[in-house]
């Protein structure tokens, strides 16, 4: 305690102590940053199309083909949308959202919709119910994620954002 107080009340205490904070926090971001880096999270949307209901059946839904990266130690959050196409003001329809990633594990080590080699993309299909409501039209399917990442024992933090490009589809009678 004594060695810390007379570092204090040194000419240079809060100086060097500033510095050496800051050094450290530098180190940690950039670690963050490059181990970002190297963490995929581009999902690729391979098929968009509306299934119309079948005979005497309401209600049309949204068929996604999508080859996800594998998460990792990260958590990711995403979350699907329609954007309409046209002029006046922005409007999107929620489709849905889903959460995977690391503690999401059954007590074999496997989790839903989880293959047996974490390494590897997930392809797969989605089927998203539309809204009873949404106006035939043209759309861009949009699919955004968040990844929470956490680093060296959660001392580094980081969170990815990433945006696969829109998918055009339309909606209703072509």
């Amino acid at each position: 305690m004594t060695s810390k107080m007379s570092a204090w009340q040194a000419k240079h205490g809060f100086v060097s102590f500033a510095i050496v904070l800051s050094f450290t926090w530098g180190c940690l971001w950039l670690a963050g940053l490059s181990l970002e880096k190297a963490q995929p999270v581009e999902t690729v949307i391979s098929h968009v199309e509306v299934l119309e209901p079948p005979k005497g059946a309401t209600g049309r839904s949204l068929r996604v083909a999508i080859t996800a990266p594998p998460p990792g130690k990260c958590i990711r959050i995403s979350s699907q949308f329609l954007h309409w196409v046209g002029p006046g003001t922005p409007t999107f329809y929620a489709l849905g959202a889903t959460m995977n990633g690391a503690g999401f594990g059954g007590r074999d080590g496997t989790g839903f919709a989880m293959q047996t080699d974490s390494r590897k993309p997930l392809d797969f299909v989605m089927i998203l119910a539309l809204p009873a409501n949404i106006p035939d039209g043209e759309y861009h399917y949009v699919y955004r994620s968040l990844y929470t990442c956490l680093w060296l024992g959660g001392l580094v933090q980081r969170r990815i954002l990433y945006e696969a490009p829109p998918m055009p589809v339309r909606v209703g009678q072509h």
